[in-house]
């Protein structure tokens, strides 16, 4: 993958998150997205958006996972495919989930279409956030159960 490929596919995520959502409630994107190129672009994509990236695994009970979304005001998540998550944590996560997939296939297609070229030509020339801060990204990792789940063991 090119920087440029990089920064089309992750331009293309952001703009196709904050279409479906007010950017303005969250201040976190999760993602169940594994390490490699999905999981990198994700990550950039949140930090187009000026928010904080929040890696997710499907290791973690759906009680942790959903300490981890409300204590990271996490507002969408991102994953390869909602057929890899949980279905009770589908059912019940109340934030909106983006199947990466598509985007990714119609990257290495070379096909990468867009609704809002305004936007989407912003978050792919700026240097900046979509917002138009410089602030650099931010990852918050959750490492260990809940202080909930630990006083009830």
């Amino acid at each position: 993958m090119t920087y440029k490929q990089l920064n089309e596919t992750s331009s293309q995520l952001a703009c196709d998150m904050i279409s479906k959502v007010d950017k303005s409630t969250f201040s976190a994107v999760g993602s169940f997205n594994k390490p490699g190129a999905a999981f990198t672009i994700a990550m950039i994509a949140a930090w187009k958006l000026g928010k904080v990236f929040v890696p997710l695994s499907t290791n973690h009970s759906e009680k942790e996972l959903a300490y981890f979304i409300e204590d990271s005001k996490v507002g969408l998540v991102s994953c390869s495919s909602k057929s890899e998550l949980n279905p009770s944590f589908v059912q019940n996560t109340g934030v909106p989930i983006f199947e990466t997939d598509v985007i990714f296939k119609s990257m290495t297609e070379g096909r990468l279409e867009n609704e809002n070229s305004k936007i989407y030509h912003s978050l792919l020339n700026s240097d900046d956030n979509a917002d138009g801060t410089s602030d650099s990204g931010a990852c918050l990792l959750y490492t260990s159960p809940s202080p909930r789940d630990r006083q009830k063991s």
